[in-house]
């Protein structure tokens, strides 16, 4: 995702930053009873932080990477979980 940043003329370091959005926004979201798409959340956390600059093909493309990382080992397991309760829930 660094590589991906820097590819639009943006300092590596921003990612940290947009990561750091990118989860108070999620928690925000949820403390506050609402909901959006993962997707929705890493956008807005995007442009936020990168103040404009960029264009929406950059944009794209950045986000894009996301579909190229390994998860974790343990995110199967977990998400698995996470249908299962939420199948079961009225």
């Amino acid at each position: 995702m660094r590589a991906r940043l820097q590819e639009t003329g943006q300092p590596g370091t921003v990612l940290e930053l947009w990561f750091a959005r990118i989860l108070r926004d999620a928690f925000a979201l949820t403390a506050a009873g609402d909901y959006c798409t993962f997707a929705e959340v890493a956008a807005s956390a995007l442009v936020s932080v990168i103040k404009g600059a960029g264009t929406d093909r950059d944009l794209d493309g950045i986000l894009a990477g996301f579909r190229e990382l390994q998860p974790h080992a343990d995110a199967e397991r977990c998400v698995r979980h996470g249908t299962r309760a939420f199948a079961r829930s009225p």
